[in-house]
């Protein structure tokens, strides 16, 4: 029987919050191409789960992706969206989860570890503080319940001394419910997201590639 894969697509999908356009538009067919398709060349069953904010794309949105589920609602604090996704999962039996952005787009194909909790790549200037790039997860059924747990206790904590960005120091809470022998560094490159050659964020593509500085 092959594995079955939910990939849990949350927060801006085509919207403008002040910092450049959030789109799926330009990420979608490298998800696919270095994710999703040689996912499925393996024998890997692969669907989506969404849940993102009103927009005037939905329509669209549902086409690119099929998802087994799609949640459409009014912006609201990117916590409180989060923890609504993830927690969602918990309903959705699968052997293995993919928690990402639908702006993030991905240069060079993901290898993934089925048996580990899956970090994109650390962040070299914070690393000493365990920083890592918050736009991309992956993990077993297993690690659900402490992957959601670990968010919750990181939304509880964010404010604290030390904590910066969006989840960028989720090690800290993370560890609590998932021992640190079960993470795997996806990219052992250190790099930041506004610097990366092998994946950025949607509204810095166009420049980027511009610049021809993206592999």
């Amino acid at each position: 029987m092959s594995k079955k894969i939910l990939i849990n697509l949350i927060g801006l999908s085509h919207h403008d919050v002040g910092n450049g356009l959030h789109t799926y538009e330009s990420c979608y067919e490298n998800l696919f191409k270095n994710l999703v398709n040689p996912l499925k060349l393996q024998g890997y069953e692969v669907d989506f789960y969404l849940q993102t904010y009103n927009t005037d794309k939905e329509n669209d949105i549902k086409k690119v992706y099929n998802p087994i589920r799609a949640e459409f609602i009014p912006i609201q604090d990117k916590y409180k969206t989060y923890i609504q996704s993830v927690s969602t999962l918990k309903e959705m039996d699968y052997d293995f989860y993919i928690v990402t952005r639908f702006d993030l787009w991905i240069g060079v194909p993901i290898k993934l570890n089925f048996n580990k909790f899956n970090f994109l790549f650390k962040n070299p200037d914070s690393w000493e503080k365990n920083s890592t790039t918050d736009t991309f997860y992956a993990f077993p059924k297993e690690m659900l319940e402490g992957f959601v747990k670990g968010i919750k206790d990181y939304t509880h904590n964010k404010n604290k001394e030390g904590y910066h960005g969006f989840l960028h120091l989720l090690h800290n809470d993370l560890k609590n419910y998932i021992n640190p022998s079960k993470y795997h560094y996806i990219d052992e490159e250190k790099s930041e997201i506004a610097h990366s050659k092998k994946y950025t964020l949607s509204r810095r593509l166009k420049k980027l590639l511009r610049k021809k500085v993206l592999i």
